[in-house]
């Protein structure tokens, strides 16, 4: 027997569009290049999350050593959707 597992309602799909969110363009489809501040288990859900949505895998790396409310600033890039698929 075969069981599926609808991502599109799972709390762990939900929370990984929130996490896309942080790092996503205003066409969610093209590539993605942004700084964002983040704590360590922020920017591992970001990192998931660009998998889950955009269907490619995004390169982070932090900015500096300075820290803002315990978050260190990223630079967060994917290739994005279209490029991902081939469009």
């Amino acid at each position: 027997m075969t069981y599926q597992l609808d991502l599109t309602t799972a709390p762990r799909a939900e929370a990984l569009r929130t996490a896309f969110d942080k790092v996503c363009a205003k066409n969610w489809k093209n590539p993605i290049n942004k700084k964002v501040w983040l704590t360590k288990d922020e920017l591992a859900d970001v990192l998931e999350g660009v998998i889950f949505v955009a269907g490619c895998s995004a390169n982070a790396w932090p900015i500096d050593d300075t820290t803002k409310d315990g978050r260190l600033r990223y630079h967060v890039t994917a290739s994005g959707y279209y490029n991902a698929v081939g469009a």
